[in-house]
């Protein structure tokens, strides 16, 4: 990425004046890095997150599976996603299930519960 474009102050309605990469930082959770790609007629987002932070949500989710078994009854936790999976969900919900009446817990629950994530669940 070409750093040193600064983004505040600059007119985004002449995108062909823009065009290239420009890295955004971190956000307010530390975790996730937002970049910008600017082209002739889109502008990408990309937020990420670097893979030693996902690496201990997954270490995590196995320790929760150790626990559980030695659990006394009650709740527990059924496992853990990163945070830009999250939002990603959260924003698939608002723009679509959430306009025809869907609850969130019953949306997230469908996503997580898909095998596609099932890394993520706590696994007895």
């Amino acid at each position: 990425m070409r750093e040193g474009k600064r983004v505040a102050g600059v007119d985004w309605s002449d995108l062909k004046s823009l065009h290239g990469d420009y890295d955004l930082g971190f956000n307010a959770t530390g975790v996730i890095e937002t970049s910008l790609h600017v082209r002739d007629d889109e502008i990408i987002v990309r937020e990420s997150m670097p893979g030693h932070h996902v690496q201990t949500i997954m270490d995590e989710v196995a320790a929760f599976a150790d626990t559980i078994k030695k659990r006394r009854p009650g709740g527990h936790i059924a496992g853990k996603i990163p945070f830009t999976l999250w939002r990603v969900w959260r924003k698939q919900w608002e723009d679509g299930p959430k306009q025809h009446g869907m609850l969130w817990r019953a949306f997230f629950s469908s996503k997580f519960y898909d095998a596609d994530y099932s890394k993520f669940r706590v696994r007895v």
